[in-house]
């Protein structure tokens, strides 16, 4: 088209017309001008014609569907289907939240229908996650957080009210549950938070509190007979013991501990005496005490810990995390003394952790006196003066024990492997550092062969090698990339070789201390292919900035006023 234009030549260069072609432009262009306006009536005719078109097909498809859903299947659901479907929504790995996000409120969103049926099933509003309203020492803040503490209030007993008669799973969380002074959080809004839960005390099940000491003095104050149901307890937090400022409540005296049907208890941070605790030991199937540590000598001794455990004949569940004593203490090396029990018979035990610092009590003389029929999962992270105890509870479950937890860093070579022969039924091995970086040296290195030893049977010649099907390995190992694939590919090769009914290698994990050396992500994704998931976890290599011409340089911002220049 430029080419039948008298003006071509001039066409895409910056030549600029005389005021003769000027006047021969503007004639020359009303044709084409006169074009393009018919253009645009056709195509705004066109356009409206493609939008009725439009607006016509959506009110067709509307018109179907309306009618295809009279024979959606999802209609022809039974309600108590429906609520099945509805309860299997709900998240599985923390409480429901008070938050159309997520179900339970979330199904209430969908149709009036859903919404009817999800108001009306109680098992959906059984579990729910209450967080206490952050704040700072601003009055603008607190009103604001006494504003939000209010409205949670109300939904939290429009929430409860629909669960019915279930028993309910309560969780409270405050940001600052490992403080120990009380700071600027005024009681004002716990009161209200509990205010609106409490009454509904007699229906909980599992209470969880994640809150600062000073929080669950009201809780720790409920009387045993407003508690029925309560099955599980778990308090994280700090302790209040030794500070002036914070509010005591003694739970030697708490009601809640002794609540009728209590058969779990979790306690983070003890600053009490556990073992003085108005628990129903006898029917206890649960204990898990981290950070557990004792303010007096005839108290933190093993004695103790052995008396602990011999009076919950029912445990299947228990953990021991002890840490450094808060006096002076003389730890005994001997066997038990005439006022411990010679044997502690936990006859229903499945799982045992005993962990704590590199320098806490022996237990040793414990590990001689259980008996533990029913043992299947040991996890030994504390500190030991022979390993002979050990290797003798080993000999003792190792028709039942299926997963064992130790810190290689503790023992020697022979030792080691002379504990992991005696556990003939043992399907899973994780190491673990119980010395958290104090041991400078360590009697054993856990290197490549060390690895290959572990994996494959056979490999350590000395010793009968149970074979693993789950190892994992959290320690500061010298394993070298190429070493780990060698060991799980010879792993494998052993296990090709055996006739059906041996237990092949299915998940190695790793956690490395260092970045990784060598490409591993393509051998990874064969091994998947094979069965074996190999999850190896590196360290990040840190990068420094980027050094810039600009680095150090005054910025000055630009005038935003037009006309007036910058002031340098």
């Amino acid at each position: 088209m430029e080419n039948d234009s008298p003006f071509a030549s001039y066409l895409r260069t910056n030549y600029s017309a005389t005021q003769e072609e000027t006047v021969k432009l503007t004639e020359f262009l009303v044709g084409p001008i006169s074009k393009l306006n018919e253009l645009q009536d056709e195509i705004a005719r066109v356009k409206a014609y493609y939008n009725s078109l439009v607006e016509k097909h959506m009110e067709l498809s509307l018109y179907i569907e309306r009618h295809q859903t009279l024979m959606a299947p999802v209609r022809r659901l039974s309600v108590d289907v429906i609520q099945e479907i509805f309860i299997h929504c709900l998240p599985t790995t923390h409480n429901a939240v008070i938050s159309a996000k997520e179900s339970p409120i979330l199904l209430t969103c969908i149709c009036s229908s859903w919404r009817r049926i999800a108001l009306s099933t109680a098992a959906l509003w059984t579990s729910i996650h209450i967080p206490i309203p952050q704040t700072s020492n601003e009055d603008s803040q607190l009103v604001v957080a006494m504003t939000t503490a209010k409205s949670r209030a109300k939904a939290i007993k429009v929430w409860l009210a629909r669960s019915g008669d279930c028993v309910l799973n309560i969780f409270l969380f405050d940001h600052r549950y490992n403080q120990f002074c009380r700071d600027s959080m005024p009681s004002d809004i716990y009161d209200v938070i509990l205010d609106a839960l409490i009454p509904f005390s007699r229906r909980w099940g599992t209470l969880t509190c994640q809150t600062p000491a000073w929080g669950l003095a009201r809780i720790a104050a409920i009387p045993a007979s407003d508690l029925p149901r309560l099955h599980t307890l778990t308090i994280y937090g700090s302790g209040s013991s030794g500070f002036h400022d914070v509010p005591q409540h003694n739970w030697a005296d708490s009601g809640v501990l002794r609540a009728p049907s209590l058969r779990a208890i979790t306690f983070h941070k003890i600053t009490e005496n556990f073992a003085g605790f108005p628990l129903s030991w006898n029917q206890l199937t649960k204990i898990a005490i981290s950070d557990l540590a004792w303010y007096t000598e005839e108290n933190y001794s093993v004695v103790c810990v052995a008396k602990l455990l011999a009076a919950c004949p029912l445990l299947r569940h228990c953990r021991l995390d002890i840490t450094e004593s808060a006096v002076p203490v003389q730890h005994p090396t001997d066997a038990l003394s005439e006022h411990a029990p010679k044997a502690v018979v936990l006859r229903y035990l499945e799982h045992l952790t005993l962990s704590g610092s590199h320098d806490v009590m022996d237990l040793s003389p414990l590990l001689d006196a259980l008996d533990v029929p029913a043992l299947e999962q040991l996890d030994i992270c504390v500190h030991l003066t022979t390993v002979a105890p050990l290797l003798a509870l080993l000999r003792r479950t190792a028709d039942t024990l299926r997963d064992l937890t130790l810190d290689p860093g503790r023992f020697c070579h022979a030792d080691f492997f002379t504990c992991l022969s005696a556990c003939s039924g043992l399907t899973a091995l994780s190491l673990h550092d119980v010395s958290l970086g104090h041991l400078v040296h360590r009697p054993m290195l856990v290197n490549d062969i060390f690895l290959r030893d572990v994996l494959v049977p056979g490999s350590e010649e000395n010793f009968a090698v149970p074979p693993l099907q789950t190892f994992t390995c959290r320690i500061p190992a010298d394993f070298s990339d190429a070493g780990v694939l060698e060991a799980v590919h010879a792993r494998r090769a052993v296990d090709g070789a055996r006739v059906n009914g041996w237990p092949s290698l299915s998940r190695v994990k790793i956690v490395f201390g260092r970045p990784q050396q060598q490409p591993v992500l393509s051998a990874v994704e064969d091994l998947a292919e094979v069965g074996v998931a190999c999850e190896l976890i590196y360290s990040q290599t840190y990068f420094f900035p980027k050094s810039l011409p600009t680095d150090g340089a005054v910025v000055v911002p630009e005038t935003k006023m037009w006309g007036v220049p910058p002031t340098f």
